[in-house]
């Protein structure tokens, strides 16, 4: 299978989580919420590990300040989802203590979990939305017929 269809068959797979995540407990089943957010983190993972060669090389040209304003942006935007996911994850396993046991001291965790996610899920949008040539891109080259 070539890289570029993992690539999307793992961010078609992240998105489709996500969705899923953002349907409040009350309907989906905390279990459920809480086995798709593990997807999620090993889908991120298997995602940066995709993109690590681009993550390295903007890298180092940041440092070197050689990057157009548009690579620039995208850089910061992958380390803002990053801090911010990291703090979905961690509030997330930290809220399951007030959901299993209910003890009133780890609400704070669920309430930072719920913005935190609200504020990623917005961080991902922009990201999709700099990443959208490259999406077209995979788009059309799926959808032609070699001969």
């Amino acid at each position: 299978m070539k890289i570029r269809t993992v690539k999307i068959i793992v961010d078609v797979l992240m998105v489709f989580i996500l969705i899923l995540e953002l349907v409040p407990t009350e309907i989906l089943l905390v279990e459920i919420h809480f086995i798709a957010g593990l997807v999620f983190v090993a889908l991120f993972i298997v995602h940066f590990l995709l993109n690590r060669k681009w993550v390295a090389s903007v890298k180092k040209a940041f440092k070197a300040g050689k990057l157009n304003q548009k690579t620039k942006w995208q850089y910061i935007m992958d380390w803002s989802l990053l801090i911010v996911w990291s703090l979905v994850i961690l509030t997330g396993i930290s809220a399951v203590g007030y959901v299993v046991d209910e003890m009133e001291q780890l609400i704070i965790f669920r309430h930072i979990h719920e913005v935190s996610a609200i504020l990623g899920t917005a961080l991902i949008i922009v990201h999709l939305y700099q990443h959208k040539a490259q999406i077209r891109s995979y788009i059309k080259k799926k959808g032609t017929v070699k001969k």
